[in-house]
């Protein structure tokens, strides 16, 4: 693999990552000021996914996969739909920091599933890139507090997301082993994830749960447009992930994705000057010198997998 490549994939992944960092910030808004119910906010987001999926064809053409590549497409989109529900299910219970500090484990999974499955390999410098990034993602999420047991009933929750994206992804990587264009399966992806959807309303914690009323929300003019906002970047960022992932190797994309806490703290603090209801940040000196040290590590890291 040419440097060339090996540089596409990189760039692809951090706009991926960008682009992602600013809907958790807009999903952060929506979910605190209007869509109290997780529950209807994920089979919303993933039910307008259908217009969008099919809007997409218009934009890269009418691509039909084999029978076998358009089920593994829509299997991914289901586990993807499925961590979603559960990494949902986590935030319910436990504080966000510690649930995205279990998250930042998923790419020693990917690691361990795409050398079993794929045959991928790393050379040393990769290997030690990798092992600088995965410490400074959980240092960029992590909370040197006091308060509880850093194991709770969320756990399970938040590793079983992990397992679910960890798996998704490295079935994404053996997916576009067999297409011309990773960005020709983008709409199919999107079609999966409301089909998924449709699954997941049989889960039996979602079937107690669910109201017509909890989507009361989206008669609020502002909450409305607010969740479009979010919805909307998720576009170029699922399509740079999926060209990432068509040049470059599952467990070196999923650990530069790590770097995505960097671009919601930015966006947190962009989005601030803008909107009241944005969540603040603590600007601290001890706080703000380990993230300050995490974006040290992970410019590193990112040199060196390359």
């Amino acid at each position: 693999m040419g440097a060339t490549m090996i540089s596409s994939w990189l760039l692809y992944s951090l706009s991926a990552a960008a682009f992602w960092g600013f809907t958790n910030v807009i999903d952060q808004i929506v979910q605190r000021n209007y869509a109290k119910d997780s529950v209807s906010f994920t089979l919303v987001s993933s039910f307008v996914r259908l217009p969008i999926g099919l809007g997409l064809f218009f934009l890269f053409g009418f691509y039909v996969p084999s029978m076998p590549v358009l089920l593994m497409t829509f299997f991914f989109s289901f586990l993807s739909m499925a961590g979603v529900f559960f990494y949902l299910r986590a935030l319910h219970i436990e504080e966000v920091s510690r649930v995205m500090l279990l998250g930042q484990s998923m790419p020693v999974f990917v690691l361990f599933l795409s050398f079993l499955f794929l045959g991928e390999t790393l050379t040393l410098s990769q290997i030690l890139g990798f092992l600088v990034l995965l410490f400074a993602g959980f240092l960029s999420v992590a909370k040197f507090s006091v308060s509880g047991k850093f194991f709770s009933d969320a756990t399970i929750w938040a590793i079983s997301a992990v397992l679910m994206w960890a798996i998704s992804n490295t079935l994404l990587a053996y997916i576009m082993r067999s297409v011309p264009s990773g960005q020709m399966l983008l709409p199919w992806s999107y079609i999966g994830s409301s089909l998924s959807a449709v699954v997941v309303c049989f889960f039996p914690t979602v079937r107690k749960e669910f109201s017509w009323k909890s989507f009361s929300w989206l008669r609020n003019r502002h909450g409305f447009w607010l969740f479009m906002l979010s919805v909307l970047p998720t576009v170029p960022g699922f399509y740079f992930f999926f060209r990432a992932f068509a040049v470059g190797k599952a467990s070196l994309i999923t650990v530069a994705l790590g770097v995505q806490p960097f671009f919601v703290s930015f966006f947190l603090f962009l989005l601030g000057f803008f909107f009241v209801s944005v969540p603040r940040e603590d600007y601290a000196f001890r706080p703000m010198m380990i993230k300050m040290s995490a974006f040290v590590l992970s410019i590193v890291g990112l040199w060196m997998i390359q």
